[in-house]
């Protein structure tokens, strides 16, 4: 069996983390803090990126952190669309509008030549 490791992950930081009104019927894992504002979520959200990134640096790992857009409330998920492997990228479908838009092809460019596969059906 082949082991994969990696020192290396790229994190997106949320820029309006919250409960996404397109993917609320087909998420069994989002739920609804309805205590918080919209703002406090954001801030929860955006602590815990901060100190999970901090952690990962601290023991070694090297974090490329990208800036999150404003209308893609779960683009810190962008394990959903792209993978990268040794040799390819791949990117996947993504149901809702708004997490289609989460695939960016600035993103992309970051991997340079290696061959890009749609997953896409």
């Amino acid at each position: 069996m082949t082991q994969q490791s990696t020192n290396h992950i790229l994190m997106t930081a949320p820029q309006a983390f919250c409960n996404n009104p397109q993917t609320l019927a087909t998420n069994a894992f989002q739920q609804t803090v309805e205590s918080l504002p919209p703002e406090g979520v954001q801030a929860m959200a955006y602590a815990e990126f901060c100190a999970l990134r901090e952690r990962l640096i601290a023991h070694g790992v090297v974090v490329t952190t990208l800036k999150g857009q404003e209308h893609t409330p779960d683009d810190v998920f962008c394990n959903n669309w792209v993978s990268i492997h040794k040799n390819a990228v791949f990117t996947y479908p993504l149901l809702a509008q708004n997490r289609q838009e989460e695939r960016r092809e600035d993103v992309l460019k970051l991997f340079g030549n290696k061959p890009q596969h749609d997953l896409s059906f």
